[in-house]
């Protein structure tokens, strides 16, 4: 089993579309701050991620989550290999199984 459980920052209002079999089908992109500080700059450094929800999680996201929002997510990898113009492509992609908004993007006045 290869669950991920992972806290970070929408850098993206959510895209939702529909998918041909007719579920929702939404991605959002999360950054998530690393635990150290670049030396050269003393600020912390972020990984990018795009995950993917289907269904009933597609359509929560899409009316409850926007950028900036803290959200913690649990999810699970799979594979998405494929062929392109003769060349296999290797990608991985990131579904989200549960998420929770921890918090809205602060507003600044």
């Amino acid at each position: 089993m290869n669950n991920w459980m992972i806290t970070g920052r929408l850098t993206k209002d959510p895209q939702t579309i529909g998918t041909q079999t007719g579920n929702l089908l939404t991605k959002i992109y999360i950054a998530v701050r690393r635990d150290f500080r670049d030396k050269q700059t003393n600020e912390y450094e972020s990984d990018f991620y795009l995950f993917k929800a289907f269904g009933k999680t597609a359509d929560y996201i899409y009316k409850h989550v926007k950028k900036g929002d803290l959200v913690e997510i649990q999810g699970r990898p799979t594979n998405n290999n494929f062929e392109k113009d003769g060349e296999k492509i290797y990608r991985d992609d990131y579904i989200i199984q549960s998420i929770s908004r921890l918090s809205a993007k602060k507003e600044v006045n």
